[in-house]
């Protein structure tokens, strides 16, 4: 588990990376998610943390809404996936022991 100086550094590096991936300016960004353009650059420079009401808005912003029902159940469907793939590479390493011999 991260320590909260260490939660709020690679927050602020997310939002700085995810801002600019979508060639999101700070005022930009600061328009869309309805906050304080010294909020978000206080954030962004790991100086300020933030609320979690804060965080949805930012995230929302992104259009990563983690209420959608979708990303539950996405996410359900990767835990799946991943036991799946857990028992495929056992079966793979079975074989491969019987053909060693």
């Amino acid at each position: 588990m991260l320590t909260e100086e260490e939660f709020y550094t690679q927050l602020a590096n997310f939002i700085k990376m995810k801002r600019k991936n979508l060639n999101l300016t700070n005022e930009k960004l600061a328009d869309i998610s309805d906050m304080d353009l010294s909020k978000i650059s206080l954030l962004q420079n790991g100086k300020h943390g933030c609320n979690g009401y804060s965080l949805y808005k930012i995230l929302y912003s992104f259009n990563i809404n983690i209420f959608d029902n979708n990303i539950m159940l996405n996410s359900r469907q990767l835990d799946k996936n991943i036991e799946y793939l857990k028992e495929s590479l056992k079966f793979l390493q079975g074989l491969k022991k019987t053909d060693d011999k």
